[in-house]
């Protein structure tokens, strides 16, 4: 750059304040990390932190016309005082001689005091006339030093007070259990659960020990107690009272139950018996005591709690009185009855996939399936028993379980056989026939017509059940379908699921206690269910369960055939012998992705007693561990023997003949509609055939309906988490507030120049930093809306219009009011409607700008750590070149030797600086036929504790310049259409921004 060349003291003194300065931030944000209980707000206070250092930093405010009431802040800041360090380091032992230009007319005759063109100036000159003082340097390098001290000793104080604060919990432990009324109140919690017991169904090996039970304790804990440090010490105290008293409860009184967290965060207690089905159910006597220890526990709440309880009454009310003839058409399926509902042939055969990989510079190809055959479903197909033979047993259970190693190509199947995202990437090649109900499908149509449950349940956190439920029945039940109907067709599903005592329980995040895993997977798979798919694909959904809850779910799936007449294909892991005997049909993977078996789960078994080669299963080992024993821990050449056996196998040849015979089925079929036949029993054929799938076609809301929908959940989500927004306004108002003391009545000397533009570029700067929210905010929903939009919830375009939309009318539009309305006349800047409107205007649109921005890079970058990365440096590239830090030079001033030229990547990204375009409106505004101004350099050192005023002596000159002139000295425009250019041309680049958003995100969010 040419700075400072006096000599290596120069640079080693250049050196050290920048590395002390950064050694001050980086301890400035260990002390707010870990004084912060969430990131959140550590980002929040960090940034208000650093944008008051950078206020009364030096160069934004003119140190000399800091007010005395907030020079502290200037004293505390450390940029201030490395930057001051700095400035001296370059100007006050600079053997160079600084030149001031001329920029104003010397021919006006109302000036005066006249100025040569260029004026000699020394860099102590310079130092005075922007109020450093070269005398204070050393106490700036001694602050900042002391500085951090002072923040690392607060991050380590803080670090060993939550350290002695977890490790020694009898303090806290005694300090707890005197809150008496607290622990009553979990004393009635813990006699509830101890009172039940675990029905026969569930009370498997885990749950003897009171484990679940330990569970359903700390979930009630961690609910009440107000602290995180307090939680462990309450539950270890009432857990040891509660064991003390547990022998001597009364057995027999037994209860399923359940403690949640509802929507305004009350603790709720519900029976959990709806969850299982009505063979494992318990007696009425047990019934009965539940119930009555449910309604004593019920009394024992508050008001609010009460008046919650009615609220899910009312939805469950609202339900059951709603018309039955507007929900007639839509809960065929959903009705519970004794006749089994018959459910789709779902077959694929000869199914591979190869993927390109890159190892050592050299592509080659990988095998991850090798033609998989297998089948599943079939209660539609009409076939007699003979003819459907052992593959489709009419029994209650009707789930396809896919089975192996880890690494076996599990998921990657489930996503071919589904429709989805692998067989549409460049580096897969997909092969094979997939049919349903005999027919050839492709893959979208596979995906109109079933449901697909992801392995990691993504859900709005800040909704409820009911809530959540009811958002995606109206977004994807038929167009026209009344509102009773739909709340019926939720009411039902949550019924069927057993969730239907969550109605009003908030399903949880990061920030707040919601619902178990157990639970949000239920709602996961009633998400889907809602549209009464034929098929439903789920992604190893027992993953991250415990035991109990990992069978509860399997069992729930393994009903939806012969109830709903749904096809569910699933893959796990390695199943419990509970959950196995749960499994109609299986298929194994070995870890090269080949067949190791395919067919009944009863026939697995016998087929693999039957291979001599294989070791026999001791007889305390299930035939499941038994079977995944010998894939997973046999050689390669015996699991290839096993693949070569099963292809030959009876077992084999019996699902190629059905998947043959559900192919001519539906040829003849087909044939039939063609030649027009209309019997009643052809129809009703057809009907339970193809059309039968087709029928259950996912719907897209209109546009409208969209937007409403999701701007109402936005809503709610800003209710319910209002710490993003309060932070904007909150600061913005208080930002507002503080800049108009600080620049309070700026007069028209240097210093009052300085500051008026100082005070712009801050307002500018920091609406750009607080637009950084748009990067989390857009990254922590980007799983949610994928997955919802691939589940044709709604489209890229209703999503985007209402994110956008709030946005830029709650988060964007009104904070920069404050502005407008505190700051504008506070600090005396131009009293002119034209420029007070433009000054509004420029501030709206210079923060939907930088939000855009962060938009597009959320959208375009993988991470939120990238995501931060690149969205501060494209941020900062506009801050250096938005006209305040940066010169815009002028062909007049450009030095004799050429080395004025400035490269043209830098007008490139000057032209393409929205803070640019703002800061140069604000400034025409501001300065243009805005009276006069005056130049006062000042030629000696003032005393560094008073205020320098315009008219002290000494030698200051004091020249009268109109702002015109003080446009053209900074190289800034000076008329009415240049500044509406710049206006026009920050509008541009916040429509194009958001273009590059929506493109960017149309081409994340697809298959």
């Amino acid at each position: 750059i040419g700075l400072n060349e006096g000599g290596e003291l120069n640079l080693l003194a250049f050196v050290v304040v920048l590395i002390l300065t950064n050694i001050v931030a980086t301890c400035l944000c260990m002390a707010i990390g870990v004084c912060s209980r969430r990131v959140a707000d550590a980002n929040a206070v960090a940034s208000l932190c650093f944008l008051t250092s950078i206020l009364f930093g030096g160069f934004l405010l003119n140190k000399d016309e800091i007010p005395s009431s907030f020079r502290w802040l200037a004293a505390a800041s450390f940029i201030s005082r490395g930057y001051e360090a700095l400035v001296v380091n370059e100007f006050a032992s600079n053997p160079k001689t600084f030149t001031l230009t001329e920029s104003w007319s010397n021919d006006d005759d109302t000036n005066s005091t006249k100025l040569p063109n260029e004026v000699p100036v020394p860099g102590e000159k310079v130092l005075f006339t922007f109020g450093f003082h070269p005398s204070l340097v050393v106490n700036d390098v001694v602050w900042l030093c002391g500085e951090a001290v002072l923040f690392a000793s607060v991050s380590f104080f803080v670090l060993k007070r939550s350290d002695f604060a977890s490790g020694g919990g009898d303090g806290g432990r005694k300090k707890s259990i005197k809150s008496s009324s607290f622990l009553s109140r979990l004393r009635t919690c813990f006699g509830i659960i101890a009172s039940s017991t675990l029905s026969p169904s569930t009370s498997s090996a885990g749950d003897l020990d009171g484990t679940n039970n330990d569970l359903l304790a700390r979930r009630v804990i961690e609910s009440l107690s107000p602290g995180g440090s307090e939680r462990a010490a309450l539950l270890d105290a009432a857990m040891d009272e509660w064991r003390q008293d547990e022998s001597e409860e009364a057995p027999g009184s037994v209860s399923s139950s359940s403690i949640f967290v509802d929507a305004d965060n009350h603790v709720q207690h519900a029976r959990t018996d709806s969850l299982v089905s009505g063979d494992e159910n318990l007696s009425a006597n047990a019934r009965r005591t539940s119930e009555t220890t449910a309604s004593e526990f019920e009394d024992a709440h508050d008001k609010e709690g009460e008046e919650e309880g009615e609220g899910l009454s009312e939805h469950l009310l609202s339900i059951n009185n709603d018309d039955d003839s507007a929900f007639t058409p839509l809960t065929s399926s959903l009705v519970i009855d004794d006749e089994p509902k018959p459910s789709p042939a779902f077959s694929f055969s000869r199914v591979t996939c190869e993927v390109k990989v890159w190892t050592r510079g050299k592509q080659r190809r990988k095998v991850i399936l090798r033609g998989i055959t297998g089948i599943a479903g079939g209660g539609r197909l009409g076939f007699s028993q003979s003819m459907r033979g052992a593959a489709f047993e009419d029994n209650a259970k009707s789930a396809f379980a896919i089975l192996g190693p880890s690494g076996a190509g599990k998921s990657t199947l489930l996503d071919i056989l589904a429709g989805r995202s692998a067989e549409h990437q460049k580096n897969f090649t997909v092969g094979g026939k997939i049919r349903i109900n005999g027919a050839e499908t492709t893959s979208t149509e596979r995906r109109e017509m079933s449901g697909f449950v992801t392995q990691d349940d993504v859900l709005p956190g800040t909704s409820t059940v009911w809530e959540h439920l009811l958002f995606h029945a109206t977004l994807r039940m038929p167009i026209g379908t009344s509102t009773n109907a739909l709340r019926r067709r939720v009411g039902q599903t949550m019924r069927d699921l057993g969730i239907e005592k969550l109605a009003d329980s908030l399903i949880g995040d990061q920030f707040s206690r919601g619902l178990s895993g157990g639970e949000k997977r239920r709602v996961s798979i009633a998400t889907e269910l809602l549209m009464s798919p034929g098929i439903m694909f789920l992604d190893e959904p027992t993953t991250g369960l415990d035991s109990t809850n990992a069978a509860k779910v399997v069992d729930i799936l393994s009903k939806l055939g012969s109830r709903h007449g749904v096809t569910v294909l699933l893959s796990i892991h390695q199943p419990r012998p509970d959950i196995f005997r749960l499994l109609d049909r299986i298929l194994i993977l070995s870890s090269v992705g080949s067949v190791v078996y395919s067919g009944p789960s009863v026939s697995a078994k016998g087929f693999f007693e039957s291979l001599a080669y294989v070791p026999p299963r001791p007889r305390d080992v299930h035939v499941a561990d038994f079977i995944l024993d010998v894939v997973i821990k046999s050689s390669k050449e015996t699991t290839s023997r096993v693949c070569r056996d099963f292809a030959v196998s009876d077992i084999f040849t019996l699902n190629e003949n059905t998947i043959e015979m559900l192919a001519m089925e539906a040829s003849s079929d087909a044939v039939v509609g063609n030649d027009g036949a209309d019997d009643e029993e052809r129809g009703n054929k057809t009907k339970g055939s193809g059309s039968a799938c087709s029928s259950a076609k996912k719907c897209l809301a209109p546009m409208k309906v969209q937007i409403q929908q999701l701007l109402a959940r936005l809503r709610k989500n800003a209710t319910r988490h209002p710490f993003l927004i309060a932070t904007h306004f909150i600061a913005t108002l208080f930002t507002a507030i503080a800049l108009g003391a600080i620049f309070y009545q700026c007069g028209r000397d240097t210093g009052g120049v300085q500051n008026r533009m100082g005070c712009c570029f801050f307002i500018l700067l920091f609406l750009t930093l607080m637009s950084l929210s748009s990067l989390p905010v857009w990254r922590e929903d980007d799983l949610l809306s994928r997955r919802e939009i691939l589940a044709g919830a709604y489209g890229v375009d209703g999503y985007f219009v209402s994110q956008i939309a709030f946005d830029v009318i709650v988060v964007r539009a009104i904070p920069p009011l404050f502005f407008s309305l505190a700051t504008y006349f506070c600090v005396g800047l131009h009293l002119n409607f034209f420029s007070f409107v433009n000054f509004t205007f420029v501030c709206v649109l210079t923060n939907i700008t930088a939000s855009a921005l962060c938009t597009c890079v959320s959208i375009a970058t993988p991470s939120n750590a990238s995501a931060n990365v690149v969205g501060m440096l494209l941020l900062l590239v506009n801050v250096v070149c938005g006209g305040f830090l940066l010169n815009e030079e002028q062909p007049r001033a450009k030095a004799a030797d050429g080395s004025g030229n400035r490269h043209i990547l830098v007008k490139i990204l000057t032209r393409l600086s929205f803070i640019n375009h703002g800061f140069q409106s604000m400034m025409i505004g501001e300065f243009l036929d805005a009276g006069t101004f005056y130049f006062t350099p000042k030629l000696v050192e003032s005393d560094p504790s008073k205020k320098s005023s315009p008219s002290s002596g000494g030698g200051d000159v004091r020249v009268p310049v109109s702002g015109k002139e003080v446009l053209d000295f900074f190289s800034f425009g000076s008329t009415r259409s240049e500044m509406r250019v710049h206006v026009v041309a920050l509008a541009s680049l916040a429509c194009a921004y958001l273009a590059i958003a929506y493109f960017l995100l149309k081409f994340r969010v697809r298959y």
